[in-house]
Order: structure tokens, then C-alpha cells, then sequence
């Protein structure tokens, strides 16, 4: 907020709507996806639409612009709602408890390395506008935007595989009591069907 033209008492006080619209974020999407199953990726979509427009504009609007600027930041924090989303998606579309943990530590370990590397985007002779900074953000959200509608697409293909496949087969792959507790991966298990 200082890089915004705010001395540092006002740019604590103006941090605090950060979390207004992160819960905002979070509750909208909670219930969305309680209430409508497979919105995950869409939800995913809308929660990162308010943080392109914000980061491209924080990046775009001049320097005096400062109340436009802040208000655009404040759109950036409706990326929040979306990671929940993702990582449900990945325990309940990976069966397997191997896999399924494997799964879980890369997706923490990316995570958390994004955490590490995207400070360092924030060029200090690049302040107070940190144009490097604030494209990246800009790229990475639509990114983050974009790709769950890829996901969705190739879920919504393997569950039509799996249909098929069952189709195919009729009476002869008859349903296993408890099949989901035997520890077999999402490919394994036949009737296994992907969320979205």
C-alpha cells in the first residue's frame, strides 16, 4: 500500500478490506459448489476473473490514480476462493491412498514454492509500481482462470470413457461391494466418476 502513495498508518487501516474480499471469495464459492455439484472449475474461473481485471489494472492505471489502484488490489484477493476448489479436486478425483498422497505433497510442494519464488518478482528498483510484479500476477491469474476450464474438459472425457467402457462390457463387470475401499486408483476402478 505504501508503493500506492499511502503513509504507513493509513496503509495498515487499508489492508483490512483485503480480507473482506477473500471471505467474500471463499463464502460465495463454499456455497455454490454445497448447493450445485461440479462447479468446482467454474467457480475456480469466476473467483480469478476480479483478480485479472484488478492485477491488470493495478498494472495499467497511472501512479496518481491511487483509489483505483487500491480498489483493483482489493479485486485480487477473490483468487482465494478458488484454491480451495483445487485442492478438493485433487483429493476426491485421485483414488488410491499411494497416489492419492503423492498427489496431495506435490500439489503442497508447489504451492508452497510459488509462495517462495513470486516475492521475488517485486523488482525493489522497480518501485513504486513493480511492473514486473504486477504482470506476473496479471499472467498467472489468467492462467489460474483458464486452465480449470482444460480440467474440466479432460474430466468430463474420462468419465464418458468410463461409461463407455462400462457400456461395452455390460453384465459382465458386475459392481463390487465396497469397491472404492480397496485401495485401487481412480484409473483401476471402473465405476469410479470424476468431479468437476
Amino acid at each position: 500500500m505504501t508503493g500506492f502513495g499511502f503513509p504507513p498508518f493509513e496503509t495498515s487501516l487499508l489492508n483490512t478490506p483485503l480480507g473482506l474480499t477473500e471471505n467474500i471469495g471463499l463464502l460465495i464459492t463454499g456455497f455454490v459448489t454445497y448447493y450445485y455439484p461440479n462447479k468446482r472449475c467454474l467457480m475456480q474461473f469466476i473467483c480469478n476473473v476480479p483478480a485479472v481485471i484488478g492485477s491488470a489494472l493495478i498494472y495499467t492505471l497511472p501512479s496518481s490514480a491511487r483509489v483505483g489502484r487500491l480498489i483493483a488490489f482489493y479485486c485480487t484477493n477473490f483468487t482465494n476462493g478458488s484454491l480451495p476448489m483445487m485442492f478438493a479436486l485433487t483429493t476426491t478425483n485421485i483414488a488410491g491412498q499411494t497416489k492419492r498422497s503423492v498427489a496431495s505433497a506435490i500439489l503442497f510442494v508447489g504451492y508452497s514454492t510459488a509462495f517462495i519464488i513470486g516475492p521475488h518478482f517485486f523488482i525493489t528498483a522497480e518501485a513504486p509500481r513493480y511492473n514486473t510484479g504486477f504482470l506476473t500476477m496479471t499472467i498467472t491469474f489468467a492462467l489460474a482462470a483458464v486452465m480449470p476450464g482444460g480440467y474440466f474438459l479432460y474430466m468430463k472425457y474420462l468419465n464418458r470413457r468410463k461409461a463407455s467402457n462400462l457400456a461395452t462390457l455390460g453384465d459382465e463387470y458386475a459392481h463390487v461391494e465396497n469397491e472404492e475401499f480397496f485401495d485401487q486408483t481412480d484409473k483401476e476402478q471402473r465405476r469410479f466418476v470424476y468431479s468437476m
